[in-house]
């Protein structure tokens, strides 16, 4: 056992060094900025002068006071970008979730997020469910080096070892999912920041909230899900959702599996 499986295992997450090359991270930067510069194009943005050596800060600024409702288009492209499902397929990657979960294993919700200080989309603390799977392996990988008002990742080491727990659904109080409070306030909270190109990975019960971004940057940042598809409720019935929901009501017979998950030390 490595000593990244060890501190999964131990505390829920681990950190894969070194895990894209700068030629990687220079591959995903340019394809990102050339969706961005096609869609204003596209959408007919006059005597727009940007070009692919403009910062991340200057293209999305334009975007956000010409049009704002173009980067939700532009969000649904650059997630599906060749480079950047190329992330999920390396086989070191592979080797870390194989040897957590012997099962094969379906890449769902892969997302590239452009955080600005807006922090319009900061996630509250919550547990990685509502995936094909009630188990998978977590990446969150950022694109840029995360300096110390960038914001990152807060994580509560070993609470992944507590279950699945209930979570309180968004509402118009709050646009997220998630956990109570009481369920979080006991436990040790560490911030993580990880560095340009290396992979954080984490169970999906590790409790994990956004840490706001204060900076006039962009924290850019890659994530994605590896469903174990043995935990999967979709072939136990024929009106199984493909989604797991985040409360998942046991008492149906396509979710009765998902008992022993909500239990401690499962």
């Amino acid at each position: 056992m490595t000593h990244e499986h060890s501190e999964f295992n131990q505390n829920g997450y681990a950190i894969l060094p070194d895990f894209l090359s700068k030629n990687e991270i220079g591959k995903i930067h340019l394809d990102i900025k050339k969706i961005f510069l096609t869609a204003m194009s596209h959408a007919g943005f006059d005597n727009v002068d940007l070009k692919t050596n403009n910062s991340f800060e200057e293209i999305y600024s334009l975007i956000m006071a010409t049009d704002p409702s173009l980067k939700a288009k532009v969000y649904d492209i650059i997630g599906k970008l060749n480079s950047v499902l190329q992330v999920f397929a390396k086989d070191k990657l592979n080797e870390f979730v194989s040897s957590i979960y012997d099962a094969p294993i379906v890449l769902n919700s892969v997302q590239v997020r452009l955080d600005d200080n807006s922090n319009s989309h900061t996630l509250p603390w919550h547990q990685e469910t509502n995936q094909i799977s009630i188990l998978t392996v977590n990446v969150w990988l950022p694109l840029v080096d995360l300096e110390r008002n960038m914001g990152g990742l807060e994580v509560c080491p070993g609470s992944h070892k507590l279950g699945l727990q209930k979570h309180i659904e968004k509402s118009n109080e709050c646009r997220f999912d998630r956990l109570p409070e009481a369920v979080v306030d006991k436990q040790k909270k560490i911030k993580l920041q990880p560095n340009a190109g290396d992979a954080l990975v984490f169970h999906p019960f590790l409790y994990h909230r956004s840490i706001p971004n204060s900076s006039s940057k962009i924290r850019l940042t890659i994530a994605g899900r590896l469903n174990e598809i043995q935990s999967s409720a979709y072939f136990r019935a024929k009106d199984a959702p493909m989604l797991i929901p985040r409360n998942p009501n046991t008492a149906e017979t396509h979710f009765e599996f998902i008992k022993k998950f909500m239990s401690k030390n499962c």
